[in-house]
């Protein structure tokens, strides 16, 4: 596999900042489809449930269930999610796609750096040509 000891390490390197980049990157995708679409989704069921609770304090309970049916929505009643739980995923959405884009871009060097390391070694063993 590897001729050097060089070239095993940046190996071990590329293999390590592949590994490390592929929860990173999958954890901005899901932040960015989190605070694009899925928190905005539960915000608007909270304003909706919200309404319906100023509009019927006595019965809101009763009259949830028609109009989560009506949207679609499940029936239970929603949590609160805000512009600070949004901003948050895009905060997390920015900091693990820097870090997993950094550990490709050191994959992508430690592989050159291997594949230079090798060539030398080639070259070292069998002469120029």
């Amino acid at each position: 596999m590897a001729k050097s000891p060089h070239a095993t390490t940046f190996i071990v390197l590329f293999i390590v900042c592949l590994v490390l980049s592929l929860p990173n990157l999958g954890m901005a995708v899901w932040a960015l489809y989190d605070g694009t679409v899925y928190y905005p989704d539960l915000a608007e069921r909270w304003q909706a449930y919200e309404q319906v609770k100023q509009d019927h304090p006595r019965s809101y309970m009763q009259q949830w269930p028609q109009v989560a049916a009506q949207n679609g929505w499940p029936t239970e009643a929603p949590k609160e999610y805000g512009e600070g739980d949004i901003v948050t995923q895009f905060v997390l959405m920015g900091f693990c796609g820097m870090i997993g884009l950094l550990l490709v871009i050191s994959a992508v060097v430690f592989g050159l750096l291997w594949r230079r390391s090798e060539a030398k070694s080639s070259i070292s063993q069998h002469g120029p040509t």
